[in-house]
């Protein structure tokens, strides 16, 4: 549920800075095998900004709203991160366009191998 409503205030923040833009999903939250502990990957898909200046708008905004925000600037994938409403909240950044696929399937195999870290103590010497 409060994964929902933070993922829910990002897409409005991004769609006042960029009509076209989408938000998704990823990770463990989209897979279903989040914990307690886990944060929240959003993947942030810019129509009409560039990536980095999308992020930068959300990340503003975030910020006037209260939440404590850093912001990795000039990585080849921008990302962002903050705790918005005690969730922490990870957002990497690209263009609506063929990628998607690729950087949801890239978070969904860091959140499946981090699960199985945490079902598995042994292999916590491979994270």
């Amino acid at each position: 549920a409060l994964a929902r409503q933070v993922a829910g205030r990002v897409t409005e923040l991004a769609l006042s800075a960029d009509p076209g833009a989408r938000v998704e999903v990823s990770g463990s939250h989209r897979l279903g095998v989040a914990g307690p502990q886990d944060d929240l990957d959003l993947v942030l898909l810019a129509a009409g900004l560039e990536p980095e200046a999308l992020l930068l708008a959300v990340a503003a905004a975030l910020e006037a709203q209260g939440a404590p925000v850093a912001v990795a600037r000039g990585a080849r994938v921008p990302v962002l991160r903050a705790r918005v409403v005690g969730l922490r909240v990870e957002v990497v950044a690209g263009r609506a366009a063929a990628g998607d696929a690729a950087a949801l399937a890239l978070s969904d195999a860091v959140a499946l191998a981090a699960a199985a870290t945490a079902s598995a103590p042994g292999l916590a010497a491979w994270r």
